[in-house]
């Protein structure tokens, strides 16, 4: 990809990219509460806790997507401004925006990761989250194909949509959502990953 050329995925303009030299491509960064759908050669990055990532991609098409929820589901009038941060309806936008993009339900491969325990002595808030998505995929007879979750770590995730490649970077000993911030910050940039914690789910 030409450097001087970045992306521009239509409807997902507001998400930040930036070129990752080590991949020779533009990153797109998935904050909590938002997701992309493209066939574009990007790669697409997060940070996660507590939080779950799905990355979901139909290799008869060449697109992927991914989300990143931070709970189950809404209760209350809580966020109720902000629903992609809970698990169901953040499914739901991410697998319609690919059935758009002419994907099919049969074809879609779904690799899953996150839900680790971050602060002793709270609610299990990951836990929760991998429940509900294990429930989800099993409901929704949905083909999970790879998954990292749980543990007490943070993860970095790159994820190539129009591929399915999935590159997951554990960070170790991090017990609150700002030391991760800070943990991504000081990696300099999605791109740097430390190669003895990072895996790749196939």
């Amino acid at each position: 990809m030409n450097r001087s050329a970045a992306p521009r995925i239509l409807g997902f303009e507001h998400l930040a990219s930036s070129w990752q030299q080590k991949w020779q491509c533009y990153g797109i960064r998935v904050m909590q509460g938002d997701f992309c759908v493209t066939n574009q050669e990007v790669v697409l990055t997060t940070v996660l806790g507590s939080c779950i990532a799905v990355c979901i991609y139909d290799p008869s098409m060449g697109y992927g997507g991914m989300n990143h929820f931070m709970l189950p589901k809404l209760t209350g009038d809580f966020d109720r401004d902000k629903p992609l941060r809970y698990g169901l309806f953040a499914m739901e936008q991410l697998i319609n925006q690919l059935w758009k993009s002419g994907c099919k339900k049969h074809n879609l491969k779904l690799k899953v990761i996150g839900g680790g325990r971050m602060i002793d002595g709270f609610s299990d808030i990951g836990k929760l989250n991998i429940e509900f998505i294990e429930q989800y995929v099993k409901d929704e007879k949905l083909d999970l194909i790879a998954s990292d979750l749980g543990g007490d770590y943070a993860r970095k995730l790159a994820f190539f949509p129009a591929t399915g490649r999935l590159l997951v970077n554990r960070i170790p000993s991090i017990d609150t959502q700002t030391e991760i911030i800070t943990a991504a910050v000081n990696a300099k940039e999605q791109g740097k990953f430390v190669t003895q914690n990072t895996v790749e789910l196939f």
